[in-house]
């Protein structure tokens, strides 16, 4: 069966926003990586978003909802050789941590694509709110390359 995937970029670029903290890639089977988006289950919007959104992206994959009961929290969950590809690391390279995951350059270079990224950066590990009559944005990240890159895409783009 031929793989088909999206050539939608940005919609390759929300998916790599919302995998990059809230997301893990594994393939304990030795045929097929698997992407987990994890979601908390007081937003059912988002995550069925999620849901649809990596349907679009892999059209012939089962995109699944695996609930966690005891931790409040549910995975979007899709099989797919292809995401170790679009997304830039490797199921059995270790920790995104370890592997020092970052926001892709081709994604950096376009303000539109950033943009999606940023979005879905987050929607899974930030907020929005106001504070003194400003609008802020928090997102966190343990990661250093990737906070560095959140700060850099920022600058580049909108300040």
């Amino acid at each position: 069966m031929q793989r088909i995937v999206s050539t939608d970029k940005k919609l390759r670029a929300y998916i790599i926003g919302l995998a990059l903290d809230n997301g893990n890639l594994s393939n304990s089977n030795g045929r097929a990586v698997r992407l987990r988006i994890t979601c908390d289950k007081k937003y059912p919007e988002l995550y069925l978003h999620v849901q649809e959104s990596l349907k679009k992206l892999l059209p012939n994959n089962i995109v699944s909802l695996v609930d966690r009961p005891n931790e409040g929290c549910l995975d979007v969950s899709c099989y797919s050789n292809s995401l170790e590809d679009i997304l830039g690391w490797k199921a059995k390279g270790g920790s995104k941590y370890n592997q020092d995951v970052k926001i892709p350059n081709w994604i950096l270079e376009d303000q539109d694509f950033t943009k999606e990224c940023l979005r879905g950066l987050v929607q899974t590990d930030g907020c929005i709110y106001t504070d003194r009559g400003y609008l802020m944005v928090n997102i966190t990240s343990s990661i250093t390359p990737l906070a560095e890159n959140i700060i850099t895409a920022i600058k580049k783009h909108w300040l």
